[in-house]
């Protein structure tokens, strides 16, 4: 009985040990995709700003036909950028748990401790557990905030050819 321990034990390392190499490359992975919705909401900004600076530039009477559509755009960007992603703290979640599963395996190899095997099993269940949740919902979350974004640019082009085509017309 003995000799199955060990042989546990190093299931277990392994199985924590890949799921920290998971969770870090998911965090980097993931770095690069919230780099690209940064670049998007950079985007989405300078919209929304040329957006601004036509409706400035326009007659009262045409912003009463079109109405004031920055604000709105503002308060969707606004409430877009408010979203934090949890799923992301989650993930370092895992890499900790995973830390202190590694810990309790050495621990109990090396000190001799008897902890339950249960232990180690509860904890890197609960770390895979979370590990698939947040992965999901990172996907889940950068999907709808590159649609969001695609969503709000596109219209503030559609306002600002409106306002454009406005302005050709009472101009003609």
């Amino acid at each position: 009985m003995g000799s199955t321990i060990p042989e546990i034990n190093i299931f277990y390392g392994i199985t924590t040990t890949t799921l920290v190499v998971l969770s870090s490359t998911a965090l980097v992975v993931f770095k690069y995709i919230i780099d690209s919705i940064q670049s998007d909401a950079k985007s989405c900004d300078d919209s929304i700003k040329e957006l601004d600076n036509k409706e400035k530039a326009c007659d009262d009477a045409v912003l009463d036909i079109l109405g004031n559509n920055t604000q709105i755009l503002k308060t969707k960007y606004e409430n877009l950028s408010t979203n934090i992603f949890w799923e992301y703290y989650a993930l370092f979640l895992v890499i900790f748990l995973s830390a202190i599963s590694i810990l309790v395996t050495l621990s109990s190899g090396v000190f001799d401790l008897s902890i339950s095997i249960k232990w180690i099993l509860s904890i890197n269940l609960l770390s895979i557990i979370i590990y698939i949740a947040a992965f999901l919902g990172l996907l889940w979350n950068v999907r709808q905030k590159k649609r969001f974004l695609k969503t709000i640019i596109s219209e503030s082009k559609m306002f600002i050819k409106s306002i454009d085509d406005t302005n050709t017309y009472t101009r003609a």
